[in-house]
């Protein structure tokens, strides 16, 4: 009965739930979208961070969705929520809570997967790596998802291949729902950080009361290392990894995957 009510309750609210892959840009325009709005926001589920057993029971359908949004029901109380991992039960989401809305953000994939990996403090022009061997992969083990795409029912032969397939994975959920989903690219977003966040806000139904113009430049995440091109980060044989398997999603949204 208390699950009940919980979700029943949260059913007759008014939910902005912000979808797209790791270092999209999802905490910078979640942030700074409730700065905008005065809304209240949940910039990931912190926990979860350190848990990877929801992804992987829910994923494999061992439980009901409808368990992890009450086992979570703190973070889902604000009106704008943010959390990566939730693309991937972006159908689960909307068959419970069908009002609720939705945006993706999407960046391009060779800057997206240099940025994971920054974030991590892995190189990305190895071939293999071992888990154990990273530190942040045992700090946070849920990271250890994101660089494994065969849970997903995907190929991997390395870590770039499996970081590669699953952008396509967040892909194609926003291709699947577009319909029901507002697209919202990060290269606009950084172009003109301020007008971005104000036409999302009235995309998503939300009014403006705050001029963020002074903080749209707030750094919200360790800003990686752009020191080396591209080229020089992946070097060529995990360049033409990612370019193989992500150009034909990547000519979808606009990117010309060139190195």
């Amino acid at each position: 009965m208390r699950k009940l009510n919980s979700l029943n309750s949260l059913k007759s609210q008014e939910k902005i739930i912000l979808l797209g892959n790791q270092k999209s840009g999802t905490t910078a325009i979640a942030a700074l979208l409730a700065q905008a709005t005065g809304e209240s926001v949940t910039l990931d589920f912190k926990s979860a961070i350190y848990d990877m057993e929801w992804q992987l029971v829910n994923r494999m359908k061992v439980a009901d969705f409808s368990d992890f949004v009450f086992q979570y029901r703190k973070e889902f109380r604000s009106r704008i929520i943010k959390e990566p991992s939730l693309t991937l039960f972006y159908d689960d989401l909307h068959d419970i809570f069908p009002n609720w809305k939705f945006s993706f953000i999407i960046r391009n994939p060779f800057q997206n997967i240099r940025s994971i990996l920054n974030r991590l403090q892995i190189p990305g022009d190895l071939d293999q790596i071992e888990f154990d061997d990273w530190p942040e992969l045992n700090n946070y083990p849920a990271w250890r998802l994101v660089l494994n795409s065969t849970w997903l029912g995907k190929p991997g032969y390395n870590y770039i291949e499996s970081l590669a397939f699953r952008w396509c994975e967040m892909a194609q959920i926003y291709l699947d729902n577009s319909d029901n989903i507002t697209l919202f690219k990060y290269e606009k977003f950084v172009n003109d950080k301020e007008n971005e966040i104000y036409e999302l806000a009235q995309n998503m139904g939300l009014n403006v009361f705050h001029d963020i113009g002074k903080i749209v430049n707030t750094q919200y995440q360790s800003r990686g290392n752009a020191n080396l091109s591209i080229d020089e980060f992946f070097g060529a044989p995990n360049l033409r990894r990612i370019e193989n398997i992500c150009k034909d999603y990547a000519n979808k949204f606009g990117y010309a995957l060139n190195g």
